[in-house]
């Protein structure tokens, strides 16, 4: 089978050891499996909900969170239909979220934590390319990845999701990485899914 864009290392996985975890995650203080089935179904299932918000292939979708279990699901959501992924930290100053987020032309903002996003909204009435901002859990006042995860029609949305990941190509620009700023404005680095899989295979 061959690995080419980042989601096909779910069909890989899946032929190849089904029942191992993909990932473990500490929520109160207790560590939690993350099976392969069923990660699978929450990505597909985010997949299919962020097409039907309209996002659509080449669409820069800003990510600020500390390290949750929604952020893989998203990222990989993201890869399936062909969107950008910015990953900011979570410790900058507010002007460089500002600078970032327009300088990546950043459409959708999905963000954890409200003190966060009440630090950074300011600056979001100025960026006129930003269409709809998401927040990970529920109790915001904004849409929610996980609203998002209980509405979704996996079977419903198949056929479009199926097309969109065809339009996937290794050269698809997948995620803009930002350095720090140290030594001056951010720069984003483009990486294709080309480039993550590369470094997969040599490590």
């Amino acid at each position: 089978m061959e690995v080419n864009r980042i989601f096909d290392i779910l069909d890989y996985r899946l032929s190849v050891c089904p029942d191992a975890p993909v990932f473990f995650f500490k929520e109160e203080g207790e560590w939690k499996e993350v099976a392969l089935a069923f990660y699978r179904e929450q990505v597909d299932r985010l997949s299919c909900a962020l097409l039907a918000m309209g996002m659509a292939a080449g669409d820069r979708a800003a990510v600020i969170s500390c390290n949750s279990p929604y952020w893989n699901v998203l990222d990989m959501a993201l890869a399936q239909i062909g969107c950008v992924s910015v990953c900011i930290a979570r410790t900058l100053p507010a002007d460089d979220y500002r600078y970032i987020l327009e300088d990546c032309g950043a459409e959708y903002l999905f963000v954890d934590g409200k003190a966060l996003l009440d630090r950074i909204r300011p600056d979001l009435a100025q960026l006129p390319n930003m269409k709809s901002i998401v927040a990970f859990r529920d109790g915001m006042g904004l849409p929610s990845i996980q609203s998002m995860l209980d509405a979704a029609d996996p079977a419903e949305g198949a056929g479009l999701l199926a097309e969109a990941k065809q339009r996937v190509t290794p050269d698809t620009l997948f995620a803009i990485l930002y350095t720090s700023g140290t030594t001056g404005l951010p720069k984003g680095a483009m990486l294709t899914h080309r480039n993550f899989l590369t470094t997969l295979s040599s490590l």
